[in-house]
């Protein structure tokens, strides 16, 4: 090992136990330097924004498919609710890894998550009628539009 890796090396090890000394036992931040925003345990009322959210995803990923395997057809009347539909999967996955951490950024989360759920639902309780998986995204992105709403409260 010449000189310029053991000094990587070092380096590497000195980040690494740095990273791990800012956090407690239980995982939550105990201390955090410098611009990072403290970390905040999880309230108990963030369990259900967590779920509605990952309920969100699931519904959204399965329409987001029955949409896709539509155009494969060469149908092409669900393209507006595949756009809104991929939109809210990536809010609500973002809304829920943000409301797990505890994060100071919640409510721009919450706030996003849900213009983008009540797109998405309008959207979907288009095609409700005619498609069980439009139908079952529009309910989930409902139920976290409720739960979003608890939050903002």
């Amino acid at each position: 090992m010449n000189r310029r890796e053991l000094i990587g090396a070092a380096g590497a090890v000195a980040i690494v136990a740095a990273a791990s000394g800012a956090f407690a036992e239980d995982g939550s931040a105990d201390h955090v330097q410098g611009d990072m925003a403290m970390q905040m345990p999880m309230p108990a009322m963030s369990q259900k924004l967590i779920d509605a959210a990952f309920g969100c995803v699931k519904a959204g990923q399965a329409c987001l498919n029955h949409s896709l395997s539509s155009f494969a057809t060469g149908d092409t009347m669900l393209a507006t609710c595949a756009r809104l539909t991929d939109q809210m999967i990536v809010g609500c996955e973002t809304l829920a890894k943000l409301a797990s951490v505890g994060s100071a950024h919640l409510h721009e989360a919450v706030r996003l998550a849900t213009a983008l759920c009540q797109d998405c639902e309008e959207e979907c309780r288009k095609h409700a009628e005619h498609h069980a998986l439009c139908k079952a995204c529009g309910e989930a992105c409902a139920t976290t539009i409720e739960e979003c709403k608890k939050i903002t409260m």
